[in-house]
């Protein structure tokens, strides 16, 4: 590997313990968790959408 990596460990809401590897340094740990968790739920917002709207795709 050529490029640091930073690791951070994080837990979901349910406890679950989730790894990130990021190769972003200029934000804290706690930002790129929340920036995940932010993600997920965009993720999860078009999963829905495609479910029961019936839109194959955007």
């Amino acid at each position: 590997m050529q490029h640091p990596l930073r690791i951070i460990q994080t837990e979901d809401r349910n406890g679950n313990s989730v790894t990130i590897v990021t190769s972003c340094f200029d934000l804290s740990a706690k930002e790129i968790a929340d920036l995940y968790r932010y993600c997920w739920k965009i993720e999860t917002f078009f999963k829905w959408m495609k479910q029961h709207m019936k839109i194959k795709s955007f």
